[in-house]
């Protein structure tokens, strides 16, 4: 008989499996678990405090990440185990087959040989044997007789010669067979040796998972934010939207299989999350390379893509298809269901956020990919109406677009708070219905409220689908006038006051301040561009300061009066592009960027009306005279020490600009168009007199008096806050400086709001200059402090502010401080006396303010050039 012994390996499959018997039973100490681990860690999606004991976690020497990093050590040296020992187990049973398939082909080649040599004999082609062959029990190379004793070959020479000769040929075939299997196994070995010394690299852990070796240990141990591959594909995906119909529509029991399902969809979405808030980091303006985004895996949107296309088929109510948008209403009205109400919201909240992400461009979804019922809501059409709902045969309108809106919030409404966002289009869709679809709502109808500032609070988070609506990006099928969507948001009266609404707009000064990313400025300015343009248009900027909502006592409130959330945001942007909006005009009616793209190009009436929007608030009112307040601080201390005033001169147009927005807000709340046939004669007669020393309390906006001087920190000079709110609008200290509402509260400020609608008077303008620039001096060394306060000019802080003095004892004390300032050289190097340069200072401020004031108005005293004004 043929003796045929391939090389075999020295490992042997039970001693590797006991090692790796040893790494999960280490694993098991580490999680504080027993039994086993591999279908526990690998089996299905869970989090990494369901597979660490509770003895464990809160031990005194837990440690989460350093639990993780070990845990998945242990488990990946015990799945390579594994697999070697896989390996082993598969080389012998691959070797076997090898000697067994070589013995049957020896036989096989035996019987050929002699059934050759006969047909050769026959032919001719061989000389029959000399010899009579005889019977023998066969030998190496010779076959036994046959049974029946027909034939022997053991004497036939010719046998023998060419039976050896394919003897050898064979053994050779398959020697070569299991030398490549060896071969085979010992690259798996090297490999397997490789991704233990390498340790759970990307790389391999990709590898593995998606071989199936991993499961959803490295999701389980990791967490989503190692971002780890899911073992996810459309064939589960399918075989899932099946099975979770017999839990949803069928009154299937939740068990493990249910569990499974509904945390691998969650998996999908918690890992999309961390991918979002990367991307956050990539802003984009115009054109973005959604190739540079972070997708989730071709299996991940597979696996979406088809359990939602599944799931949507296969949602019916009788024998009309409802669709994924009606599940809410299906399992409320299902009674068959053995679900509870926790399970109920978990299985919305679930497929809720797995919709979002799939709808997200920057995930790899889109539009698209949305079952058709949740595009159709998204584009205010009728999604597909299932039987009991309502009647479809009436008409489509803003009473079935809202009830579709209630199904929708169902769905989406419960997803991640802290920031799972849906796609550019869907996002931007979905809102812009919601805006369109309010203006046909009685504006004090609150009873839709809860369910569309959930949805606002959705789509708010997507920041790019807000700049489309505010830029007027068209994405939307049916409806694409923006200042309609807009007055719709606007002008309803909130139950929330508009903090829902304003998300629209809260993300701009962020952004804005973000100068680490110039990408995010950009496409924040061009939002701000955008909201300017169309709120300030006179259609909409009519409907916003003359609602038709009556609050207090106005019979037709300013859109801020009752949506005071909106006016903040609304004066947050405005502050965010401060420095704009002290800009020079070009021509009227103008709008755009300047070629740098960094500054804004807009009319001195459009932003007037824009402050008027934001002012509408008293809060915000408040805001934006102290930021102008921080303006001119900063801009006499840059004047100080550059001789320049640029500065001043920008404070001076802005501040123009805010006082004609508030004289026409408080104009607008004291005096009523049914009241007035000239309501313009009105108004110039009011303004110019100056009569009314009730007008600015009947406004809401006069700050209460206080009995005790407020201590102006701001007027402090200080070096490096002068540097940041000088060049960081945005900053900490802007901000610092603007909530602490110095000179709003205390009449005595220079730009506390008089009976006149102003902000602004030469005179405590010219008084508040002369004490700031005492105090520079006296910072810079060039008068003695102690000199001062012998004077009465200053105290142990430094130089008294117009806090300090009422108005008699500034009388009192002008021409002291006159005397010293003319005494002192001016901070510009020039031969001009300190005195001349503030007086240079309030005269650049002062002509500028003069100036915008004729640019807006003619010579009646408030008509506007330009644009006529509609109101009441």
């Amino acid at each position: 008989m043929v003796d045929f012994d391939p090389v075999d390996t020295k490992a042997k499959e039970s001693t590797v499996t006991d090692k790796a018997n040893t790494l999960w039973n280490l694993a098991g100490r580490i999680m504080g678990r027993s039994g086993d681990l591999r279908g526990l860690i690998k089996g299905s999606a869970m989090e990494f405090t369901e597979l660490v004991s509770d003895s464990i976690e809160k031990g005194g020497n837990y440690n989460d990440e350093l639990w993780r990093d070990a845990s998945m050590s242990i488990t990946w040296g015990a799945t390579i185990t594994d697999m070697w020992a896989s390996d082993v187990k598969d080389f012998k049973k691959d070797r076997k087959k090898i000697i067994d398939d070589f013995y049957e082909a020896y036989q096989a080649l035996k019987l050929q040989v002699s059934m050759q040599i006969m047909q050769d004999r026959q032919n001719g082609k061989l000389a029959p044997p000399t010899t009579a062959p005889s019977f023998d029990s066969g030998s190496l190379l010779k076959p036994a007789a046959p049974a029946g004793g027909l034939h022997n070959w053991a004497n036939d020479p010719v046998f023998d010669e060419r039976m050896q000769a394919a003897t050898l040929q064979l053994l050779q075939e398959y020697h070569a067979k299991a030398a490549a299997r060896l071969a085979k196994l010992r690259v798996k070995s090297e490999d397997r040796g490789k991704m233990l010394k390498d340790g759970p690299q990307e790389k391999h852990v990709k590898q593995l998972t998606e071989h199936g070796a991993l499961g959803w240990a490295a999701y389980n141990l990791l967490g989503a934010k190692a971002l780890p591959p899911l073992p996810v594909s459309k064939a589960e995906a399918a075989k899932m939207a099946k099975e979770l119909q017999e839990y949803t529509n069928k009154g299937k029991k939740p068990d493990f299989r249910y569990l499974q399902i509904m945390s691998a969809l969650q998996a999908v979405t918690d890992k999309a999350q961390v991918l979002q808030g990367l991307d956050d980091k990539k802003r984009r303006v115009d054109i973005y390379d959604r190739a540079q985004a972070n997708h989730l895996s071709k299996n991940e949107l597979a696996f979406l893509r088809e359990f939602y296309d599944a799931y949507e088929k296969q949602n019916h109510f009788g024998d009309n298809e409802g669709g994924i948008l009606y599940l809410g209403h299906q399992l409320d009205t299902n009674p068959n269901l053995e679900l509870d109400e926790g399970a109920k919201q978990e299985i919305l909240r679930t497929l809720g956020g797995g919709l979002l992400v799939l709808s997200d461009e920057n995930l790899g979804g889109g539009f698209d990919d949305l079952p058709v019922s949740i595009q159709r809501v998204a584009n205010g059409e009728p999604a597909q109406i299932p039987l009991g709902i309502r009647d479809s045969k009436k008409g489509y309108d803003h009473v079935d677009w809202l009830e579709d809106a209630e199904y929708l919030d169902r769905l989406i409404g419960r997803t991640d708070t802290d920031g799972l966002r849906g796609g550019e289009t869907f996002s931007a869709n979905l809102a812009t219905s919601m805006g369109h679809y309010l203006n046909d709502v009685d504006k004090t109808d609150n009873s839709h409220d809860e369910t569309l500032q959930s949805l606002l609070d959705v789509t708010n988070r997507n920041t790019d689908a807000s700049r489309d609506i505010l830029t007027g990006v068209d994405t939307h099928p049916k409806f694409t006038d923006s200042s309609e969507v807009l007055k719709g948001l606007y002008t309803h009266a909130w139950e929330d006051d508009g903090a829902s609404v304003a998300g629209l707009t809260d993300w701009i000064p962020e952004y804005m301040a973000n100068k680490d990313d110039p990408t995010a400025q950009a496409m924040a300015k061009k939002a701000s561009l955008g909201l300017i343009e169309t709120t300030t248009g006179t259609d909409l900027y009519n409907a916003l300061i003359d609602t038709g909502v009556e609050k207090g006592k106005s019979h037709s409130a300013s859109m801020g009066e009752f949506n005071p959330h909106i006016a903040r945001s609304f004066a947050s942007v405005v502050e965010a592009n401060l420095n704009d909006f002290g800009l020079p005009e070009e021509k009227p009616n103008e709008f755009g960027l300047y070629d740098d793209s960094s500054e804004l190009k807009v009319d001195y009436a459009h932003r007037r009306r824009f402050l008027e929007l934001g002012i509408s608030d008293p809060q915000s009112a408040q805001r934006l005279m102290q930021a102008a307040n921080v303006r001119d601080l900063s801009g006499f201390y840059d004047a100080t020490k550059s001789g320049e005033f640029v500065d001043s001169r920008n404070s001076g147009r802005f501040r123009q600009l805010l006082d004609a927005a508030i004289r026409e807000e408080l104009l607008d709340r004291t005096q009523d168009k049914d009241d007035h046939d000239n309501e313009e004669k009105a108004r110039a007669s009011a303004i110019s007199a100056g009569a009314r020393a009730t007008l600015v309390a009947a406004g809401g906006f006069a700050p209460p008096m206080v009995s005790q001087p407020v201590e102006a920190g701001l007027s402090v000079y200080d070096e490096y806050l002068r540097y940041r709110i000088a060049t960081e609008w945005g900053g900490t200290e802007f901000q610092d400086a603007v909530n602490s509402q110095d000179g709003v509260t205390d009449p005595r400020h220079p730009f506390h709001i008089n009976t006149s609608g102003n902000t602004f008077t030469p005179s405590k303008m010219e008084a508040k200059s002369q004490l700031d620039m005492l105090d520079s001096l006296a910072r810079d060394g060039k008068l003695e402090l102690d000199d001062l306060k012998k004077q009465g000019l200053a105290t142990d802080k430094g130089v008294k502010t117009i806090y300090d003095f009422s108005a008699k004892d500034w009388d009192d004390n002008k021409d002291a401080v006159e005397k010293l300032l003319s005494s002192q050289k001016g901070p510009d190097g020039s031969d001009k006396s300190a005195l001349e340069f503030t007086e240079k200072y309030v005269k650049e401020y002062k002509d500028q303010y003069d100036e915008v004031h004729k640019s807006m108005y003619n010579d009646v005293g408030l008509q506007e050039k330009g644009e006529s004004e509609q109101k009441r």
